[in-house]
């Protein structure tokens, strides 16, 4: 039997079940030190789990166990934070919108489970291990911030407020069921909860990459996935880095310098020299993961199913399905709004449709009342922290037009540019609504770094993450086109195109290998200076109007 054909003969849970338990023992006993009683505990529970966790994201439905992931930090937070006449008329509704749109979503075939399905799986479980998500592999700048979010989350009464004018403001719908484990258990419980929770949302979003790309799930699919990115090289290279001190700093072993430097020179560069500042980047996945998983993973999911939604003309709940992101990261939801805005312009524009057909299905009760009570809600719960204090302005105000024009072009090719225009002739192949879609993803992309927010340009730096998700979409569908049309040629080329792309993930996997287990402790989010972003005040309006138990 070829390789091909014993990677997709079907695997008995019980099988799975040993497998996973061979695989973690040497992991718990030879790399984590643990005793032999401790190595044989938690590897009972990790072999559990992740048999668990392969059995939902291959024989579930996965619009459904998306919108489910997507949906459990709200069941968390309405009652952990509203006063109760709004949590319960909040909970209320935002129970009957979700029913409806588990309801209203097209099931997508079951499957069972391959060996294929268990390579890829296993891959999965490696990068997230080394991505440091979970506290084991090294953990980037962010993650001491990261790490006491969740701390405080755990060890906190919620809502939580410090002291005067310190109420805890912030998108952690990606901590809360691991703070509710914390809670029953230990901090040190939650922090590695973290790690299941990422599997679990990661795995989702290959699933949705394969799905919608109609490229096989397999370890091809992973490789490209760990590594795509935007053309960084040709940035570095156009400003005229020095390459060879650029490599150096792989013999570094000052970390704080190795991580600034790493970080500066691929990722971002500065084109004003009046001004320090920095456009930022539209960083790879790889990068994505290892510093922001809060924002990321949710950002994929939400991208994906309503990607699904619009193509299937299953608008009924699309509105809906984006305004999960409030508790998930902002700035995500702000890359992703002119999507949102092409949706909304194709059903007015739709000739085919009657004046009734064209609202029908965008004016539904989930898009209207579900979308719109999350968007009351969270939007007043943001105002009242720091949103202004973060520095921002355009891109036209800092930017010296006459003499650096061309790093504004070459910014935009070596991004996302050269991809979108090598995937034109197979956009024109593609049904209109995949072509209206490509169309409002390449105004997303163009229209996002023209506002600088965020001392880092969290905005564009965060928010691209959806973005080139779906352009990697694009991308596997046109490389899986050409192959199976017989273009191989054009296949191989545009496949080949993606690897200049993938210096950054190099990089950074390399770093993280290096480094992999040297972790900061776990501290109290009042340990650190750096964190105006996460107050509001005690006077907001959310705390007058929302918020449960008021600041005494």
């Amino acid at each position: 039997m070829s390789e091909s054909g014993i990677l997709s003969r079907p695997v008995h849970v019980g099988y799975l079940l040993l497998i996973f338990l061979i695989i973690d023992f040497p992991f718990q006993y030879g790399f984590r030190y643990l005793s032999l009683p401790e190595s044989v505990s938690y590897t009972l529970i990790d072999a559990a789990l992740y048999t668990t966790l392969l059995v939902i994201t291959t024989r579930l439905d996965l619009a459904r166990i998306t919108l489910c992931f997507l949906a459990l930090p709200y069941l968390i937070f309405i009652p952990g934070w509203l006063n109760l006449p709004t949590a319960i008329t909040l909970m209320a509704i935002f129970i009957f919108c979700m029913m409806r749109a588990l309801q209203n979503t097209t099931v997508l075939a079951h499957k069972v489970i391959t060996g294929r399905d268990l390579l890829v799986f296993i891959l999965v479980l490696l990068w997230v291990n080394l991505s440091g998500i979970g506290g084991y592999g090294f953990q980037w700048s962010d993650y001491q911030i990261n790490n006491a979010r969740l701390h405080d989350l755990v060890v906190n009464a919620w809502p939580i407020r410090y002291g005067q004018n310190q109420n805890l403001v912030y998108y952690f719908g990606y901590f809360l069921p691991s703070a509710i484990i914390g809670k029953l258990f230990t901090v040190d419980v939650a922090m590695r909860s973290v790690y299941v929770w990422a599997v679990l949302g990661v795995t989702l979003a290959l699933r949705w990459l394969s799905y919608l790309s109609k490229w096989r799930y397999s370890i091809s699919l992973v490789i490209i996935f760990v590594l795509f990115g935007p053309l960084d090289i040709l940035n570095l290279l156009y400003i005229k880095k020095d390459l060879a001190e650029f490599l150096s700093v792989f013999h570094n072993d000052d970390m704080d310098t190795l991580t600034f430097t790493t970080s500066q020179q691929l990722k971002f560069y500065s084109i004003s020299e009046q001004k320090l500042f920095f456009l930022g980047n539209y960083p790879g996945n790889s990068f994505q993961l290892y510093w922001s998983p809060q924002q990321l993973i949710a950002g994929w999911l939400c991208s994906a199913l309503m990607m699904h939604l619009f193509l299937k003309n299953q608008l009924r709940h699309i509105v809906f399905v984006y305004a999960l992101l409030f508790l998930w990261g902002a700035l995500v939801m702000m890359a992703l709004l002119p999507l949102v805005i092409v949706i909304a312009a194709t059903q007015f524009f739709n000739k085919s449709l009657s004046s009734k057909e064209r609202w029908r299905d965008l004016l539904s009760l989930e898009n209207t009342l579900g979308a719109g009570s999350l968007a009351c809600v969270f939007a007043i719960f943001y105002l009242g922290g720091s949103t202004a204090a973060n520095p921002a302005y355009w891109l036209v105000d800092v930017v010296n037009w006459r003499t650096q024009w061309d790093l504004i072009i070459i910014f935009y090719l070596a991004a996302w540019g050269l991809y979108a225009l090598a995937l034109l002739p197979f956009i024109l192949t593609c049904e209109p609504n995949a072509r209206i879609w490509f169309g409002g993803l390449v105004c997303a992309l163009a229209i996002l770094p023209l506002r600088i927010f965020g001392e880092w340009s969290d905005l564009l730096c965060r928010g691209s993450a959806p973005l080139m998700f779906l352009l990697l979409v694009f991308l596997l569908k046109a490389i899986d086109y050409y192959w199976h049309n017989n273009k191989k040629i054009r296949s191989a080329i545009l496949l080949c195109a993606l690897i200049p792309g993938t210096a950054s993930a190099l990089l950074i996997n390399s770093i993280s290998l290096s480094y992999y287990g040297e972790t900061e402790p776990v501290k109290p989010l009042l340990s650190y200076t750096s964190i105006y972003p996460n107050f509001g005040l005690d006077d907001s309006l959310f705390n007058q109007l929302f918020r449960r138990g008021l600041p005494k």
